[in-house]
């Protein structure tokens, strides 16, 4: 197998893991969760796509890398209504089901570019008795100037976490982060636009109510 097909089916497995994480209701096979990604498209280490995420469509550029065993994917997603505005969350796909529920709320990180200034950052994460994934959840990246534009113009991003049992050191390539972030944001846009919520949304039909809503 090539490093080319193994890198990308560990970016639909954890995509699939993702998505039994974000979807309510029973857990659906692996195939059927990972048919539910959209649009999807390779941008060199990166993946663009978009999901269901309960009620609403996120959009989603992914990267992944293994560590000590486990997959890591660093997570960057864009919403209808605040297309412009990037969740950063990092995916630890476990190599064996956790034995315990484990919850960090508000915890301290921290995140590099190349040999750019370290920014500390705060993130949650949590993983639940016998699943197989931890889901950290970045809140807030500090320091000066704004990180997202550091990674379209970086190589390399590293991240350090830690948790009651142990500290996670891992780094991303950004090859291909430019190409797929901008077209979720392309994707996000254009869901907008269809939905009628965004720049370029349909005048109205008329005076009534629903004629203020495509039909």
């Amino acid at each position: 197998m090539s490093t080319l097909t193994s890198a990308r089916g560990a970016r639909t497995a954890v995509a699939a893991l993702a998505l039994a994480a974000a979807l309510v209701g029973a857990p659906a096979p692996p195939a059927a969760r990972a048919a539910e990604l959209m649009f999807e498209r390779e941008h060199a280490s990166w993946t663009s796509f978009a999901f269901r995420d309960r009620n609403d469509f996120r959009f989603r550029a992914m990267t992944v890398e293994p560590q000590e065993g486990a997959m890591v994917a660093l997570a960057l997603d864009r919403y209808p209504g605040g297309c412009d505005r990037l969740y950063l969350s990092l995916l630890i796909t476990l190599p064996a089901p956790a034995g315990r529920s484990l919850a960090v709320m508000d915890d301290v990180g921290y995140a590099r570019v190349d040999a750019l200034p370290i920014r500390p950052l705060r993130f949650d994460a949590i993983v639940r008795e016998g699943g197989s994934l931890i889901v950290a959840q970045v809140g807030k990246v500090l320091g000066e100037g704004d990180f997202f534009a550091e990674l379209r113009r970086g190589g390399t991003v590293r991240f350090k976490l830690g948790t009651e049992h142990r500290t996670y050191h891992v780094h991303f390539e950004l090859a291909g982060f430019t190409a797929a972030s901008g077209r979720t944001l392309a994707l996000c846009r254009a869901s907008e636009r269809q939905l009628g919520g965004g720049p370029g949304a349909p005048a109205p039909r008329g005076d009534e109510d629903r004629d203020y809503f495509p039909e």
